[in-house]
């Protein structure tokens, strides 16, 4: 909720001062709507010789009765668009590609640009901040009505998954149901996270038609799984925030990520590389453990040739990294466990290698949720490896 302290005739229509504004809660009331709760200071900005606050609710607002519905409508926030379908616009015309169409099951998911969300772009891109960039429709196929409540485990599917399609998770908010004569039966007004606008490239950068929308099934029903569920889903968060917090950030986390998945395979696999004891000792390192992870999903655990450094890198006794996976948890542990002497191994131009380590640990990490989760089509991203993997046979 935004308010400005001036109306747009320069008379005031907020009391107070800064500093009630800024500690303390606000009634928030409008009685044709039936809603009644509190809000608390979010922000600030300027605004010419005044000044917006925008205001977040302390707890969900729900407008109406949340019965059963055949459409959900919600709003998107700072979403990266990967839209490969035609979409109608408000004047009449069409644009090529202005609509994203996700299968999960029984369930349709349209996730269409916003009327504005071209000239809404360029400001995000100049200025940052934050904007209603999507709108999303969801609905079931077979027309058959749905609960509200059954919305839950859906949209966080939507939000990993296009964090995971973009590089950058967007936020969720302003949800409205409707019946079957589309008449409005709720809405939900909730307080949305910070979202920041930064876009990154990543598997999803080259414009392929139809590549994110087909992978969306597979990791739809791998989070269907319970074994998998949370894997997935932290993995796919570590991921972004991997790609947005700097080198050492992204190793550490990008490692955990990989740890995590080899950790769930093993577990669920019926032949497993070796037993449960010496998985858990030296015998297994990380390195080993990511290593088997990638191949047992046939990802190359070599070195992208990008990654001229780390190719080229020899320790003191002229040894090289062996692989990808010893190169990173190598680069990791010096982070992790910050001995001089672990530090030392690498020389005056440690950033270097670690530059290119985590680029390669977002590859690896790209391309093993990918794998995992049955993707058939082709990812590219050349910003983090320099090279692209073709999933699938070759159709016939």
């Amino acid at each position: 909720m935004i308010l400005c302290t001036f109306d747009a005739n320069d008379s005031k229509c907020m009391t107070g001062d800064a500093t009630e504004i800024l500690w303390k809660a606000h009634k928030f009331i409008l009685d044709d709507l039936g809603v009644s709760t509190w809000m608390v200071h979010h922000e600030s900005r300027s605004c010419g010789n005044s000044h917006h606050y925008t205001f977040r609710f302390v707890q969900r607002v729900m407008i109406g009765q949340a019965g059963p519905v055949h459409k959900a409508v919600f709003h998107l926030v700072n979403c990266h668009d990967r839209s490969d379908m035609a979409l109608r616009t408000a004047k009449g015309g069409f644009k090529l590609n202005g609509r994203l169409k996700l299968d999960a099951g029984n369930w349709l998911i349209v996730i269409d640009q916003a009327p504005n969300h071209d000239d809404l772009v360029r400001e995000l891109n100049q200025f940052g901040g934050q904007a209603i960039t999507h709108i999303t429709q969801i609905s079931r196929k077979d027309g058959t009505a749905f609960e509200v409540d059954l919305l839950n485990d859906l949209l966080t599917a939507v939000r990993d998954f296009v964090g995971f399609a973009t590089g950058s998770k967007p936020q969720i908010c302003l949800g409205t149901g409707f019946d079957t004569q589309a008449n409005r039966t709720w809405d939900f007004w909730a307080a949305c996270g910070p979202s920041t606008w930064s876009p990154l490239a990543n598997w999803t950068s080259d414009f392929i038609a139809g590549h994110v929308s087909r992978a969306f099934p597979g990791y739809f029903a791998k989070l269907q799984d319970s074994n998998w569920k949370e894997p997935i889903s932290l993995a796919s968060d570590w991921y972004v925030q991997a790609k947005h917090r700097g080198l050492e950030t992204a190793l550490v986390l990008g490692q955990a990520a990989l740890e995590l998945l080899a950790a769930t395979l093993f577990e669920q696999a019926v032949t497993k590389p070796c037993t449960e004891k010496e998985w858990d000792s030296k015998k297994w390192p990380a390195s080993k453990r990511i290593r088997w992870l990638l191949q047992s999903f046939g990802v190359d655990v070599l070195m992208p040739p990008r990654m001229t450094k780390l190719r080229a890198f020899t320790f003191s006794d002229g040894k090289c990294f062996e692989d990808g996976p010893h190169a990173l948890t190598e680069l990791r542990n010096a982070i992790a466990h910050p001995k001089k002497q672990k530090r030392e191994r690498f020389g005056p131009k440690v950033d270097e290698l670690r530059i290119e380590a985590a680029a390669m640990v977002l590859f690896f990490l790209e391309q093993a949720l990918l794998a995992m989760t049955g993707f058939d089509g082709l990812a590219s991203a050349d910003a983090t490896h320099g090279c692209s993997i073709n999933f699938g046979l070759p159709a016939s």
